[in-house]
């Protein structure tokens, strides 16, 4: 649903197959480089990113069946 309409896509159906043998990317090996990285913790990750004044929020679901859910809000670092 787009913009509050259905949107219906009609598929060809005489589509030809590519061959494959003329695939040069699929079922090739890829060099991990970000393996050094990774192992010696160099690598910043999209959790290690800090925003200037960005507030973060978390929802909490205790593991007890009667207990409630808790919203925790961390305040952005200041100074930091």
């Amino acid at each position: 649903m787009i913009a509050g309409e259905d949107v219906r896509l009609e598929l060809a159906e005489n589509v030809p197959v590519k061959a494959v043998e003329s695939y040069t990317i699929v079922g090739q090996s890829v060099p991990r480089t970000d393996l050094l990285a990774k192992a010696t913790g160099e690598l910043v990750y999209v959790h290690d990113v800090r925003v200037p004044a960005c507030s973060t929020a978390a929802w909490f679901v205790r593991p007890m069946p009667a207990s409630m859910p808790c919203f925790c809000r961390h305040q952005p670092d200041r100074g930091r």
